[in-house]
C-alpha cells in the first residue's frame, strides 16, 4: 500500500500543471461582441475559426523564428554537431555514404 502512495506522489510531484492561454479566445470573443445575454444566439464559429486563425498565425512566426535559427546555425539540424561555446563537431568521414561499416573502421 505504501508504494502506491510514493508512486502517486511522485506523479504528483513531477507532473507540471498545464496552463492553457485563452488569450486569442477572449480577444475573439470581443472582436465578434460576445455578451452574456445573447449566448443561445450566437455564432460560435466566427470565434473558432477566429482563435484557429490566430493560432496559426503565433505557429507560423515560430516556425520562422526556428527556419532563421538554423539558417544561422546549420549544425543544429543534426544530433551531435552542436557543442558548447559555438563548436561545431566535424563530421564522421563516414557521413552521407550509403555503406556499412568494416571492422578495419572504414566506410
Amino acid at each position: 500500500m505504501m508504494k502506491y502512495i510514493y508512486a502517486i506522489l511522485l506523479v504528483m510531484a513531477t507532473c507540471h500543471p498545464v496552463k492553457a492561454s485563452n488569450e486569442d479566445s477572449k480577444n475573439c470573443l470581443k472582436l465578434h461582441g460576445y455578451e452574456q445575454q445573447n449566448f443561445d444566439t450566437f455564432s460560435w464559429n466566427k470565434v473558432a475559426a477566429c482563435a484557429a486563425e490566430m493560432r496559426s498565425i503565433k505557429r507560423a512566426e515560430k516556425l520562422a523564428e526556428l527556419r532563421e535559427h538554423l539558417r544561422k546555425h546549420p549544425y543544429y539540424r543534426y544530433p551531435g554537431r552542436a557543442l558548447p561555446n559555438n563548436v561545431v563537431a566535424p563530421l564522421h568521414k563516414c557521413w552521407g555514404k550509403n555503406r556499412k561499416y568494416h571492422r578495419e573502421g572504414h566506410c
